[in-house]
């Protein structure tokens, strides 16, 4: 068996450990591995839940060692997972951001892309999410497109 085909089982059987571990989220929790030397990666909500992780990695046959950069936010601090799917909730129930409006999050700081039809959208996405908890800033790259007229549907000055 290769070795990358070696470190892609032993990844696949440390997330399923964790998956099984109900101290554990699991869907905040991401694995790498190479050689044998298991990386985990992401947020959990406390002290314990990284430890239970670092000991579910070892827990698997094949596991040598664990890179353990879990990260256990402040419990002021919100993680940006958190803030993205909030902030996409507020472009969502605006009725006045169009469903094109993309967003990301890094270090809290969000970025909004995407088009939209009309200047009012524009600042209707700012304003959706700027109040979101946990965003330190708002970068908006949204791109004005007008939809193009049709010269059926203009009046003719002509007769």
């Amino acid at each position: 068996m290769s070795m990358t085909a070696q470190s892609s089982e032993l990844r696949e059987r440390v997330q399923n450990e964790i998956v099984w571990d109900p101290m554990l989220t699991a869907n905040t929790i991401g694995v790498t591995s190479t050689d044998g030397i298991v990386t985990l990666t992401g947020y959990v909500g406390s002290y314990v839940e990284k430890i239970a992780a670092e000991a579910a990695a070892l827990r698997v046959v094949g596991t040598r060692a664990v890179a353990n950069d879990l990260v256990v936010p402040r419990e002021s601090e919100r993680i940006d997972p958190v803030i993205a799917r909030d902030a996409d909730c507020a472009l969502r129930v605006n009725l006045n951001v169009p469903p094109t409006v993309k967003v990301t999050v890094k270090n809290g700081h969000v970025t909004l892309e995407g088009t939209c039809e009309w200047w009012y959208q524009w600042g209707e996405a700012v304003r959706a999410v700027r109040h979101v908890p946990g965003v330190r800033s708002v970068t908006n790259f949204i791109t004005i497109v007008p939809r193009p007229e049709s010269r059926s549907a203009a009046p003719s000055l002509h007769r």
